[in-house]
């Protein structure tokens, strides 16, 4: 074998050093790239911006007693003091930073305003009349609620598990109905249209279903009529299970304490 030359010993260190720089560089522009990559998730993850405080001890202790289906408390939002479980503090962002569709249609009301039912002429409406397939479907799977797992606390599907443990199809659907809507929505393929029920007040929609400029169908109703029916949906339902009468519950209503 020849021996390298000056000439040719300059060469090839030249080219090592080359290939080491090249490789810094590399590194350097990954890591850049990563960092910009970080950057720009960080930017896109909103900071829940409304303040969440709990109720006011004695009145937390007193709709805890009344309303069975909460275990932990209860939690009032931003200057309006909107009202929800504890649940809604570990949540919020989550539901905040919800990537919205242009092509979402959302349908946002006050409980017990009538929203069943209009849901079901939008879907069909939207979906050619197709009859058949929505008596196929459930509704809870076309047009899924939004935030309603804010209101199955951990305690009360434990006890609807175990009470139902020996139907199949009764498991499937507390577990449906258990998952967040912000994961359901998210699996549903781009090409298919999303239908979404919620009763969060606009200032706590998704900042991206106003950027992408989805539609929004708004139903109000009669708030003397509202509270007689929501009344009967919190006696009725597990999730909320108040045990009080009437006129204790239109006090509730009144100050904005109603699940």
């Amino acid at each position: 074998m020849q021996a390298l030359g000056k000439n040719d010993s300059t060469l090839c260190e030249g080219m090592m050093w080359g290939h080491v720089a090249f490789a810094v560089n590399s590194q350097c522009c990954l890591s850049q790239r990563w960092q910009l990559v970080a950057r720009a998730m960080e930017k896109s993850h909103l900071k829940f911006p409304h303040d969440i405080r709990d109720v006011e001890e004695s009145t937390n202790a007193e709709l805890l007693e009344y309303f069975k289906g909460e275990r932990n408390g209860f939690v009032q939002v931003g200057a309006e003091g909107y009202f929800f479980p504890n649940k809604f503090k570990d949540e919020a962002e989550k539901y905040y930073n919800f990537e919205a569709r242009p092509n979402d249609v959302w349908i946002v009301t006050v409980p017990r305003s009538g929203t069943t039912w209009t849901q079901e002429l939008i879907w069909l409406l939207a979906n050619g009349l197709d009859f058949e397939q929505a008596q196929r479907r459930p509704l809870t799977e076309r047009f899924p609620f939004f935030e309603f797992p804010l209101f199955m606390h951990s305690q009360v599907k434990a006890e609807l598990l175990e009470e139902n443990h020996e139907s199949a199809d009764a498991l499937e659907f507390i577990e449906k109905i258990s998952r967040p809507g912000y994961e359901v929505l998210s699996e549903v393929p781009s090409s298919e249209r999303r239908f979404i029920k919620t009763h969060f007040p606009f200032s706590l929609l998704p900042p991206s279903v106003l950027q992408n400029k989805c539609k929004i169908v708004y139903v109000a109703r009669n708030p003397k009529d509202v509270a007689v029916s929501y009344y009967h949906l919190n006696r009725l339902f597990r999730t909320q299970g108040y045990i009080g009468d009437f006129e204790r519950f239109w006090r509730y209503f009144q100050r904005g304490l109603s699940r």
